[in-house]
């Protein structure tokens, strides 16, 4: 919860000190930048072997509200987006799941509230800043799955990297969103211990309009 208070007085503190925000929609679009891989299986539970893959994603998507603040050469950028994106998973060889491979498909509905703040010039602009991830919903077909557990957290962290144009009223941006949470740590079978320390990092690209 602290660092929820931490980052919601940071924002508060911004919009009340400088009170030029200019607001508007924004809409993203992007890819899950991490390459399919092997996920190493530590098997606490009966000491089975199977085969656990992280097999790929699906396009990020997101819409909202983007607020710009211009102070010069220094800017500062927040919003509010709803997100999606969907992670493949490939199973075989788990208890009484039967012979061969089986992906099993996972779809993320988040709210993100993004802070970047950074420097002009002239049009364009490069920043970095936190991002704060709050789930809405996970439909996974890892449920049908044998002990299955949802682990997933309700929040989570990010850091951000942006580069962007502005022109009147519209922003341009590509972003580089790291994850501080891995792909596994949403879910869980028995008491096996996942050892994958890769995330859902996402580049994107979004067109805003700020009034």
């Amino acid at each position: 919860m602290k660092p929820i208070i931490t980052f919601a007085v940071m924002l508060a503190c911004s919009t009340c000190i400088f009170a030029q925000w200019k607001v508007g929609p924004s809409v993203a679009i992007g890819i899950i930048t991490q390459s399919p891989a092997k996920i190493n299986v530590l098997a606490m539970d009966n000491f089975q072997n199977y085969n656990l893959e992280y097999a790929g994603s699906t396009s990020v998507k997101s819409i909202g509200f983007m607020a710009v603040n211009d102070l010069g050469s220094v800017f500062l950028q927040s919003g509010i987006m709803a997100t999606t994106y969907g992670l493949d998973f490939m199973v075989s060889g788990y208890k009484s799941m039967g012979s061969g491979e089986h992906i099993f498909h996972e779809q993320y509905y988040k709210i993100e509230i993004p802070f970047v703040a950074g420097l002009k010039f002239y049009n364009f602009r490069i920043g970095v800043g936190p991002i704060l991830d709050l789930a809405l919903d996970v439909d996974s077909e890892l449920e049908t799955i044998i002990d299955y557990k949802d682990t997933s957290k309700s929040i989570d962290f990010g850091f951000q990297a942006l580069l962007g144009y502005s022109i009147g009223v519209f922003h341009i941006d590509v972003k580089y969103i790291n994850k501080f949470s891995s792909i596994t740590d949403g879910f869980a079978f028995g008491f096996d211990e996942f050892n994958y320390n890769k995330s859902a990092n996402r580049l994107v690209f979004g067109i805003g309009l700020t009034f």
